[in-house]
């Protein structure tokens, strides 16, 4: 009886030294960490389908020939003061007349510089503020679908299909020299957020316009 209320007490120790020990194991082994999910994003696909980029495409094209309406009135005046200037010569009209023409050089310098800075500074505003909305879908999906870290790339993939065109050796050699992150490879069915992204930002835009999305996706 002693001998075997001695051997199951053994044979209980040995397993606690046993668990004790496997515990001990674990803890001095190095922590192996899940590597983390990765996703990726074609921005510059984004900005080619989302209404909102089509929107302000459009909207500084309007402001842009504005300004290029002004330039060519101001131009035409030049261009007729000039051939006044050349059909005179008396010369205080030709005085005037080159007074007149210095000032309208200066006016036509004035709005090519206004036109520069005021269309900079909304291409700017607009484009910034729609990347705003961007991050935050971008968020959205991740969070939603446990993307960890997203990656934005710029490609156009218009010709994607056609495999002449996407592999042809200028656009390979302009990806491989491009300044921007381009994933070699990547799963399009579970890494790929960009058209996700796309319909998400449609769709809200459309909403809060109010109607049919005036983009052409051009």
């Amino acid at each position: 009886m002693k001998q075997w209320l001695y051997r199951a007490w053994a044979c209980g120790f040995g397993c606690l030294l046993g668990i004790a020990g496997w515990s001990w194991l674990n803890a001095q082994a190095p922590t192996t960490h899940k590597p983390p999910t990765i996703g990726f994003i074609n921005y510059a696909e984004v900005m080619r389908q989302s209404y909102e980029a089509q929107d302000i495409r459009k909207f500084l094209q309007a402001e842009e020939q504005k300004f290029f309406e002004q330039l060519q009135a101001k131009q035409k005046e030049i261009d007729e003061t000039r051939k006044q200037l050349s059909a005179t010569t008396d010369q205080t009209q030709r005085d005037a007349l080159e007074r007149k023409l210095k000032d309208l050089d200066y006016q036509f310098g004035n709005i090519r510089s206004d036109a520069q800075k005021k269309l900079t500074r909304m291409l700017n505003e607009r484009y910034a503020n729609l990347y705003i909305k961007v991050l935050y879908k971008v968020k959205a999906i991740a969070d939603s679908q446990g993307f960890e870290v997203v990656f934005r790339f710029n490609e156009d993939w218009r010709d994607a299909n056609k495999r002449e065109v996407y592999y042809h050796p200028d656009r390979v050699m302009a990806r491989l020299t491009a300044n921007n992150l381009w994933p070699m490879y990547y799963n399009q069915n579970t890494a790929d957020i960009t058209h996700q992204v796309i319909n998400l930002l449609n769709r809200e835009y459309q909403a809060s316009s109010g109607g049919q999305p005036s983009g052409s996706g051009q």
